[in-house]
């Protein structure tokens, strides 16, 4: 019962397509580590299924603004 309390390893907060092809796409995730978020792409149906042939994880920080998506 606490490990289901507990915070995700990776949890996805926005995503959407990045052009009007929707050939690509970004999603943004706060997570522990940048192993998490491939641990949970890697986990994705799209990926097992192969409908996604490629990802790249990023860190990005924060440098202005403040999105309500945000924990604390």
């Amino acid at each position: 019962l606490r490990l289901s309390l507990a915070p995700a390893p990776a949890q996805m907060l926005a995503g959407g397509v990045t052009n009007s092809e929707a050939t690509e796409g970004l999603i943004l995730f706060q997570a522990d580590s940048e192993g998490a978020v491939r641990d949970f792409a890697l986990g994705d149906p799209y990926m097992k299924h192969q409908l996604i042939r490629a990802f790249d994880v990023r860190r990005w920080s924060v440098v202005a603004g403040c999105p309500p998506l945000w924990r604390s």
